[in-house]
C-alpha cells in the first residue's frame, strides 16, 4: 500500500528519531576513543537494524523495483 505525502514524513521522521533517541541513550556506554568514523558505523548498523530484508532483498518484485528507480532517479 502506497503511502501519502503526509505519511511518508511521519514515517521519515520517526524512523530518523528512533534512531537518534537508540544511540543517544547509547552515548554513556561508548568507548571513549570513537569519532566520527565509528559513529557513522554505528548510525549504519542501527539502520540495517530497522530495515524490513525479507521483502527488500533484490530477488523480490519489490527489490527490483527499488533497485530501478534509484537507478533512474538520483534523486531520492
Amino acid at each position: 500500500m502506497a503511502l501519502t505525502k503526509a505519511q511518508k514524513k511521519k514515517f521519515i521522521t520517526e524512523l530518523l528519531d528512533g534512531v537518534k533517541k537508540k544511540m543517544i541513550a547509547a552515548i554513556d556506554h561508548m568507548p571513549e576513543d570513537w569519532d566520527d568514523i565509528e559513529l557513522r558505523y554505528h548510525a549504519q548498523r542501527q539502520f540495517d537494524d530497522e530495515k524490513v530484508t525479507h521483502e527488500m532483498r533484490g530477488n523480490t518484485g519489490r527489490g527490483r523495483a527499488y533497485a530501478a528507480e534509484v537507478a533512474k532517479n538520483r534523486k531520492i
